[in-house]
């Protein structure tokens, strides 16, 4: 036998091991398949520093079911937390959900969207058009019909303030 092992390149005891699970299996004395599931479960249950037991109880451990009230408040809590885009807190989303007549309270609320993995953001105010304070220059001169404004350049030069970048002013002539 060390021959073998010396001609494979591993150790003769392992050489002795592997032929001994193979006696092993052909008698049926050997690992099932179950046991082997059995065995890799107690080994991560080591490694991750967890009694057996406690790996047990998880695994008999139902699921917690919702009933179907629930499951569509939970879905009505997305579609509100999605249109608000993103800025609904509990206090808000409870009322909300209050209004269409769900049962709630603030904190059953924080509760569901904590869960839910749902934080509000606090969103910058969009501006509809900042004021900007722009020179028009000699768009339109007639300097027959405008006088020019003392110390201007130009007989069209004015200050007006837009909203927007492309809305129009109309000046009276």
């Amino acid at each position: 036998m060390p021959e073998a092992a010396k001609s494979l390149g591993v150790a003769s005891n392992l050489l002795y091991r592997w032929k001994d699970q193979q006696e092993q299996l052909s008698a049926g004395k050997g690992l099932t398949e179950d046991d082997r599931v059995e065995l890799q479960r107690l080994r991560i249950c080591r490694v991750m520093k967890v009694g057996k037991s406690a790996f047990y109880a998880w695994k008999a451990r139902l699921a917690p079911l919702i009933t179907a009230h629930e499951l569509h408040m939970y879905q009505r809590i997305k579609v509100l937390f999605e249109v608000s885009r993103q800025s609904l807190g509990s206090r808000e989303m409870a009322k909300k959900l209050r209004s269409e007549g769900f049962e709630v309270s603030r904190y059953k609320a924080m509760k569901i969207m904590a869960r839910l993995k749902q934080q509000a953001k606090q969103r910058v105010a969009e501006s509809k058009g900042c004021i900007k304070r722009v020179r028009v220059i000699d768009i339109i001169c007639l300097p027959d019909v405008l006088l020019k404004p003392k110390g201007s350049k130009s007989c069209c030069e004015r200050l007006f303030y837009l909203r927007m970048v492309s809305f129009v002013w109309q000046a009276h002539l």
